[in-house]
C-alpha cells in the first residue's frame, strides 16, 4: 500500500511539473504574440457579437438539455436516443419534459402534414378517387333550400279534420284561389302593316286584275325567273367585289331577300351549375321564407302608420264582429228548422231588432190615440144632436 501510494504522488509531481513548464512555454508565448492579439482584438470582438446574435438556450445550460432541445432534421433521431436513456437513468425536470412533449408535437404535425390525407379532407371527390363503399361508412350533409315538407302525425290529422267539419257546419269556403301562373287566352299579336307609298297607282292595280281574269296578261315564262335568279347572283357577286376594293367609291346594295330580324343579345351568358337541378333549388333563402318586415315600436311609427294600424284593427274588430252576427243567426235558424221550443230559443236582439220593436210601439200607440180623437168626436155630436 505504501510503495503505491508514493508511485502515485510521484506521477503527480510529474505531471505538475510537466504542466507547470507548459504554463511557461504559453506564457512565453503569449508574451511574444501581444502585439498580434492587441491588431486582432477589434475584429474578434466583431465576430463575438455577431455570435451573440444567433445563441439559444441550450449554448447556456447543460448538455443534457442540449441533446434534448436539438430539433434539427438530422438530429432528432439522436435526441430521442438521448431522451430515452436519460429517462431511463435519471429522471427529468420540467423543462425537460416540456421539450419532450413539443418534440412530439412537432413530430405529430409533421406526419399529417407529410402522410396523404383521408379523402373525405381532400375537398370534392369523385367515385374513382376514394375506395369502394367508404361513403356508407359516413355520415354525408347536403343543402336543401327548399322548403321542408310538414310531419303528417295523428293529431295533425285529427285538427285538419276538425276544422273541415267546422266550416262545413257553418257554410265558411273562403280558401284563397289558386292563380294560374299563365294567362288562360293568348294576346292576339298586331299585325305589322305596310306603310309605305305604292308605286303603282289603282288604275295599274285593277287594270292587273281585269287583265288575269279575262285572261289578256302575259303568261310568264321559265326564262323569267332564270332572269331573276341570275340578277341576285350578278349583284352577289358586285358586292364580293366591292369588299375587296373595301368598298371604296361604291354604294351600298340594296338587296331584295327578306330577312327575318331576331331581337336577341349579342352575348348570352349562362350560369355554372349541375344538369339535374330543379329551379326551387337555385332559389336563394330570401325568395323561400319571406318574412314579415321590420318590427316598430308605437315611438318609431309615423303619423300615417298610426292611422293605418287603427283602421286595420277596426276593420278587423267588425269583421268578427259580423262574424258573430252570422253565426248566431245560422245557429237560430238551425233550431227553427230543427223544431225546438220557442222557450229554449236562443234570443238575439241587434240595433236593427230594437229599432223595429220602438216603430211597432209608435204605431200602436198612434192607433189608440186616433181610435180616443174618433170616440170624442163621436160623443161631441151625439151631445150637438140632443
Amino acid at each position: 500500500m505504501t510503495s503505491h501510494n508514493g508511485t502515485s504522488k510521484a506521477q503527480q509531481l510529474d505531471h505538475e511539473e510537466d504542466d507547470y513548464e507548459e504554463d511557461e512555454e504559453e506564457y512565453e508565448e503569449e508574451y511574444e504574440e501581444e502585439d498580434d492579439y492587441e491588431e486582432d482584438e477589434e475584429e474578434e470582438d466583431y465576430e463575438e457579437d455577431e455570435e451573440e446574435k444567433y445563441l439559444k438556450y441550450h449554448d447556456f445550460f447543460d448538455e443534457d438539455s442540449r441533446e434534448v432541445a436539438t430539433f434539427g432534421a438530422e438530429g432528432r433521431s439522436n435526441a430521442t436516443e438521448s431522451t430515452v436513456v436519460s429517462m431511463e437513468d435519471e429522471p427529468l425536470t420540467t423543462h425537460q419534459k416540456q421539450l419532450l412533449k413539443v418534440q412530439k408535437h412537432i413530430e405529430r404535425l409533421e406526419s399529417a402534414n407529410l402522410n396523404p390525407a383521408s379523402w373525405t379532407m381532400q375537398g370534392e371527390v369523385t367515385a374513382g378517387k376514394r375506395p369502394k363503399n367508404s361513403a356508407l361508412e359516413v355520415e354525408l350533409d347536403f343543402e336543401h333550400n327548399i322548403r321542408p315538407p310538414p310531419v303528417i302525425t295523428e293529431e295533425v290529422t285529427a285538427s285538419l279534420e276538425d276544422l273541415i267539419r267546422k266550416r262545413i257546419a257553418e257554410n265558411n269556403f273562403d280558401d284563397v284561389e289558386r292563380k294560374s301562373s299563365l294567362p288562360s287566352h293568348v294576346p292576339d299579336q298586331p299585325r305589322e302593316l305596310d306603310e309605305t307609298k305604292s308605286q303603282r297607282g289603282l288604275a295599274e292595280v285593277y287594270e292587273d286584275e281585269f287583265m288575269q281574269k279575262t285572261g289578256l296578261a302575259p303568261v310568264s315564262s321559265a326564262a323569267d325567273g332564270l332572269r331573276k335568279e341570275a340578277i341576285q347572283l350578278f349583284k352577289a357577286v358586285c358586292v364580293k367585289l366591292d369588299a375587296l376594293s373595301h368598298f371604296h367609291f361604291t354604294p351600298k346594295p340594296v338587296i331584295e331577300d327578306m330577312t327575318v330580324r331576331q331581337d336577341v343579345p349579342a352575348l348570352a351568358m349562362e350560369e355554372v351549375a349541375p344538369l339535374m337541378v330543379s329551379d326551387a333549388q337555385m332559389l336563394a333563402p330570401e325568395e323561400h321564407f319571406t318574412g314579415e318586415g321590420v318590427c316598430k315600436s308605437d315611438a318609431e311609427l309615423s303619423r300615417e302608420e298610426r292611422k293605418r294600424r287603427r283602421a286595420r284593427r277596426k276593420e278587423k274588430a267588425k269583421e268578427n264582429r259580423e262574424s258573430c252576427r252570422r253565426r248566431s243567426l245560422t245557429n237560430i235558424q238551425r233550431q227553427d228548422a230543427n223544431g225546438s221550443p220557442p222557450s229554449k230559443r236562443r234570443k238575439v236582439e241587434s240595433q236593427y231588432s230594437k229599432s223595429r220593436k220602438v216603430f211597432e210601439e209608435l204605431d200602436t200607440t198612434n192607433k189608440k190615440v186616433k181610435k180616443v180623437e174618433a170616440q170624442s168626436e163621436v160623443l161631441k155630436a151625439s151631445s150637438f144632436k140632443l
